[in-house]
């Protein structure tokens, strides 16, 4: 909905009216908007509805719209947002502008944004903290912050709103938190094992229902590899690898795209898993199959009808009849009466002669998903590749398939069967379906995202390092394993018992390791570019861990003097200048591959470098003389500088 190449920011008048100034903005933000003017009137954008606080429907009631006043800026204003920053979390801006407008409203009976205070930042935080939890309104009290910061330096508000700070508490970190309450947090984050059981066995019985295959099957996926939700709905039906390891053994897995900026990779399959990898691939290779062949006819005959099994086979200028048309659409009735029905419920004419193939065919390409034939153009990904393409109605219980319109599947179709739904009326789960519950009544439950967090809680208790498992997940962050961690302290602290009871007892002739020595040009450094060369030896690390902070990185340092004419100092710095220069050229190797981090060591290893050589230069200048001190300047801090900054120049006048 957003064109960034047509794009001029947008400019405040301090010497306009706040209102002025918020009108001003709606209207250019709506000339950066792609799309027609219903569109932009919409209740409901992709991922975010503009509904009131409390509305639980997804389609919006009429009472539950958003203020229009309100309405207009909050559409501007995530329109901005996104294009400065498309990995925005809309959802959390539609938690922001609900509670807001709440706020809003309340006070001054309407939602104009120039007539925002502090006031309505607070009442607006307190909202979002009765009606979410914790974690979200702390969020949401970020959003406001952002928010407030933008009124003001636009001139948007009649109230100075930059020193505005939301009252919410930042969360405690139940991923480390020893209490009752973080260890219930990360249950939480874990599927049940009757859960877990129950749809175990559900595919496991081998179901021809096409929803029970797709969650079933999809789930199972889930269970295989850490993924997202999104990445295993865009799998392409060529995903799959095998692959002899380094023993010779054949591997497999699956090639795709993260939805986190990894890129793409190979997830490989753990050996216990990959007879359930590859069954439900297979799966849902053959529930994809005609909506992939229907996708791969429209790609290559634009102006064509898909002749399915049920087509009449009448000219493409041919008049249908009302049968005739049904049948195209792959239906056929006894009753005329249900025949005009079903085409009524299709928004088609039923006269004879209304329709014929081509036109027909000119009705079905209006109805295609948005983006056709992609699937996900990001990833790659088409209709006519992806073993989650689907047919229209295909998953639904009670309308019929049709064979010539496809359905984009979304994740929430995979986690609304995978529970309860209190706001859809007749729900039934797959667990509902199968006949599983608790015995006190309590419906199963799961999520899309536990198998991920399972997963990767059971490799961090098999000792998995973090960056097998960052790459393992798909994470372009390291860091983030942290959040996917739910070992229990207990664990952790009955593990280090084990291994220090084992370092007791342990025979210690079985404790060493013989070595063969290698030469000085054969160590392990020049086979990896993240390494640091000290007097004693080298620290190798890997591209994903930063420059080490304990290393006595001296010559980066300001403070460091050295002496014309010691010759052993510059025969060390030679030598290292050597070591160094080959580090710099693995290191180099490994970012024109795209290793994430590499960049941080090559730029170190060249800053190092051309200190080394400054050093080198001074001396060995003849017009130096021997016993000079020699010191190389810099940008880096030093203890001076420190207090410096701390005390102020003024104290250091006086």
């Amino acid at each position: 909905m957003s064109d960034t190449s047509r794009v001029i920011p947008f400019v405040s008048r301090s010497n306009r009216t706040a209102s002025v100034n918020v009108q001003n903005f709606i209207v250019h933000m709506k000339k950066c908007f792609v799309g027609t003017e219903a569109e932009w009137g919409a209740v409901r954008w992709p991922g975010l509805g503009f509904s009131k606080l409390g509305c639980k429907s997804v389609r919006i009631p009429q009472q539950m719209i958003m203020d229009i006043h309100f309405m207009s800026f909050a559409k501007a204003y995530v329109l901005h947002r996104r294009l400065i920053d498309p990995r925005v979390n809309t959802a959390q801006m539609g938690i922001m502008f609900r509670s807001l407008e709440a706020a809003m409203v309340k006070a001054h009976g309407f939602g104009s944004m120039h007539l925002c205070t502090i006031a309505d930042l607070d009442e607006a935080a307190q909202v979002a903290q009765d009606h979410y939890s914790r974690d979200t309104a702390y969020g949401t009290g970020l959003y406001l912050m952002n928010l407030a910061q933008f009124l003001s330096s636009n001139f948007m508000c009649g109230q100075n709103l930059k020193d505005w700070v939301s009252p919410q508490p930042r969360p405690l970190d139940m991923c480390n938190s020893t209490s009752r309450e973080g260890e219930e947090s990360r249950s939480k984050k874990l599927p049940g094992e009757e859960e877990l059981d129950a749809i175990a066995e559900i595919f496991a019985s081998n179901p021809t229902n096409p929803k029970d295959l797709f969650t079933t099957s999809a789930f199972a996926l889930l269970m295989c590899a850490p993924s997202r939700a999104n990445e295993i709905l865009a799998l392409r039906a060529d995903a799959e690898v095998e692959e002899e390891d380094r023993d010779g053994v054949l591997r497999y897995g699956w090639r795709f795209y993260s939805s986190k900026g990894f890129g793409a990779d190979i997830k490989w399959i753990p050996s216990s898993m990959e007879g359930i990898a590859k069954e439900a691939f297979k799966r849902m290779l053959a529930l994809s199959s005609e909506a992939r062949a229907l996708a791969l006819w429209l790609e290559e005959h634009t102006h064509e009808f898909f002749r399915h099994e049920m087509c009449p086979d009448v000219e493409e200028d041919k008049p249908l009849s009302l049968n005739e048309l049904t049948e195209a659409l792959g239906h056929k009735f006894s009753r005329r009466t249900d025949a005009g029905t079903f085409a009524a419920s299709r928004k088609l004419s039923a006269a004879d002669g209304a329709y014929t193939l081509k036109t027909l065919c000119e009705h079905l390409r209006t109805k295609l998903p948005p983006g056709f034939p992609w699937f996900d153009k990001a990833k790659g990904v088409k209709y006519s590749n992806c073993i989650f393409s689907i047919l229209g109605n295909q998953l639904h219980a009670r309308s019929l398939t049709s064979p010539v319109t496809l359905q984009k599947v979304q994740v929430s179709a995979l986690w609304g069967d995978l529970g309860p739904r209190n706001t859809v009326g007749n729900h039934h789960s797959v667990f509902d379906r199968y006949g599983y519950q608790h015995p006190s009544g309590r419906p199963y439950k799961l999520t899309t995202h536990q198998p991920r967090h399972l997963l990767n809680t059971i490799a961090q208790r098999g000792g998995l390092s973090n960056l097998v498992l960052a790459k393992w997940s798909g994470r372009a962050n390291i860091r983030s394993n942290q959040v996917y961690n739910h070992v229990s302290n207990a664990e952790v602290f009955e593990k280090l018992r084990e291994l220090r009871t084992m370092g007791q007892n342990a025979n210690s002739e079985g404790l060493h390791e013989v070595r063969m020595p290698v030469d000085g040009d054969d160590v392990l450094i020049y086979r990896e570019g993240a390494a640091h060369i000290t007097e004693f030896g080298y620290c190798v690390h890997n591209f994903v861990i930063s420059p080490c902070t304990k290393f006595r990185d001296c010559i980066n340092c300001t403070e460091q003097i050295c002496i014309k004419g010691h010759e052993a100092n510059r025969e060390r710095l030679a030598i290292r200048l050597d070591k160094l220069e080959r580090v710099l050229a693995v290191a180099s190797e490994g970012e024109s591959r795209g290793e994430y981090g590499a960049d941080k060591w090559v730029t170190h290893h060249v800053n190092t470098i051309q200190r080394i050589k400054s050093l080198l230069a001074l001396m060995g200048n003849s017009a130096i003389a021997d016993g000079a001190l020699i010191k190389l300047r810099g940008a880096d801090f030093s203890q001076l500088t420190r207090v410096f900054h701390r005390i102020g120049a003024g104290s250091l006048d006086k």
